[in-house]
């Protein structure tokens, strides 16, 4: 099918979305699904097929195709996505179509893949930071694992790193997505800046769930020193079931 196009009608649409479907791969399918809760539609499409069709429709009028655009499937949602994060643009042009897109977001895959693709936030750290600190005061547990998983791809650099420490102590919910997050962009702190961080380790407000699943990332990490895997796993702390 030709994906660069000058306007993308409905009909058009409709038979890309039949075209998706040449590209289902059924082991993938059985083990992606199954890593992924809340996937109602899937078809089974690797991730590098996606980014080379995402591509393409970039080439053309990917406005058209994004009015065209629907999420009833977990692969059309994940397209819609990198054509958004693919966008040679300022982020502050791109941001009214990503924020919409970040509110549609239900599972961690698509999360992770859309946030980490945002590169264009690197050359728009200051602007795009303010919105992040939006994000941070919703409710939803994607939103807010959005967030993280911006400040994890885009801001550990030193200007921003005490200020994600900050951001991790206001964690206050048990939403399972959302604490793997920040487990993951604090893990990932310390492999770049660990003095900064072991120094908030000692001192954090974190629960202990978050706090020892930070620890074990950190000791699975290659990037962290043997003699800090020691220091952390002595700091791991003792959780009493009631």
């Amino acid at each position: 099918m030709e994906l660069i196009r000058d306007e993308w009608s409905k009909s058009d649409y409709s038979d890309f979305k039949n075209f998706l479907k040449t590209y289902e791969d059924i082991e993938y399918k059985k083990f992606h699904s199954s890593l992924v809760p809340n996937i109602s539609s899937f078809i089974g499409i690797r991730l590098p097929i996606l980014r080379d069709i995402s591509k393409q429709i970039l080439k053309g009028n990917y406005q058209s195709f994004l009015l065209q655009s629907k999420s009833d499937i977990y692969e059309e949602k994940m397209i819609e996505g990198l054509v958004i994060a693919g966008i040679k643009d300022s982020f502050i042009n791109i941001l009214p179509k990503f924020s919409e897109y970040v509110t549609t977001i239900d599972n961690w895959a698509t999360c992770d893949t859309i946030s980490t693709s945002m590169k264009v936030i690197r050359k728009n750290r200051t602007i795009a930071y303010e919105y992040i600190k939006q994000l941070l005061k919703s409710d939803k547990e994607y939103e807010l694992r959005t967030a993280f998983i911006l400040l994890l791809s885009h801001y550990i650099v030193d200007e921003y790193i005490e200020a994600i420490f900050l951001h991790c102590d206001t964690v206050k919910n048990d939403e399972y997505y959302l604490r793997m997050a920040v487990a993951w962009l604090l893990a990932t702190v310390y492999a770049k800046y660990p003095n900064e961080c072991m120094a908030y380790l000692k001192i954090c407000d974190l629960d202990d769930w978050t706090f020892n699943k930070t620890i074990q990332k950190c000791l699975e990490s290659r990037r962290v020193s043997i003699a800090d895997k020691v220091l952390l796993k002595n700091m791991k702390r003792k959780i009493v079931k009631i």
